[in-house]
């Protein structure tokens, strides 16, 4: 008689199998952790903005009323350090919970005068990559100063787009004629009214590098008979040439 072996036996799955489902289970478990890591990151950044930085910001709004002359630079100092504050613990989230690393590379930038801007230049490959910037901002110990050009869509969400008002960031309505004025105001306010040191992002690609913007951006060039980009999308160059006169 030849004994029956582990595991192939009557009423037993085959080895393979099980092994096959162990893994697959592993990777599920490893699914849900980080979705309910994401889940978590995405309601602890929605209740801290709508307590905390609501609370705070209304406080830093309340000190431009105040009738002292040193009022709306104590205002402006706070703004920033709010805005360090919450930002700088999403971005601590990302590398310390999530993993993500941040590499930097390249040239170190000039020194600049205190009546300056710098307007930092960024592509805009996902819906979600802002995030990943407010990381460098936090190592180059700039986020305090950081100022963001976004869509006016972006100033009506609730609890959000307060604080992004307060923050004094930039919201375009993607009609030149309104734009460039907006522009021209917002970025003469910054250098003339005794703002610190003010960096100004800007998306020039003016939206996300999804499947149909790239279909939209194929069909403009080869329309205006431009060249036809595969990881970038065509520029709107207007607005980032506008704040480069200004800056």
């Amino acid at each position: 008689a030849v004994p029956a072996r582990s595991g192939a036996g009557p009423g037993r799955r085959p080895r393979q199998s099980r092994t096959r489902e162990c893994r697959e289970s592993r990777r599920l478990d490893a699914a849900m952790k980080w979705s309910l890591r994401g889940a978590l990151f995405s309601v602890g950044a929605f209740v801290t903005a709508a307590l905390g930085g609501t609370y705070l910001c209304c406080t830093c709004v309340l000190l431009y009323a105040v009738p002292v002359p040193a009022a709306g630079r104590w205002a402006r100092r706070l703004i920033g350090a709010v805005q360090a504050a919450y930002l700088g613990h999403l971005a601590f989230t990302l590398e310390h919970v999530f993993g993500v690393r941040l590499v930097l590379s390249g040239v170190e930038p000039p020194p600049r005068s205190d009546d300056e801007l710098a307007v930092v230049i960024v592509n805009h490959r996902t819906r979600l990559d802002w995030m990943f910037l407010w990381a460098y901002f936090v190592h180059t110990g700039t986020l305090a100063q950081l100022v963001t050009v976004l869509k006016a869509q972006l100033g009506r969400v609730p609890f959000f787009g307060f604080a992004m008002e307060t923050f004094h960031y930039v919201f375009l309505a993607r009609a030149w004629r309104d734009d460039s004025a907006t522009l021209t105001r917002a970025a003469t306010h910054f250098v003339d009214s005794g703002y610190p040191f003010r960096h100004v992002l800007v998306f020039p690609e003016g939206t996300d590098r999804s499947d149909a913007n790239v279909a939209r951006a194929h069909r403009y060039a080869a329309t205006a008979r431009l060249p036809r980009y595969e990881h970038v999308l065509h520029p709107r160059v207007k607005g980032v040439a506008q704040l480069l006169r200004v800056a």
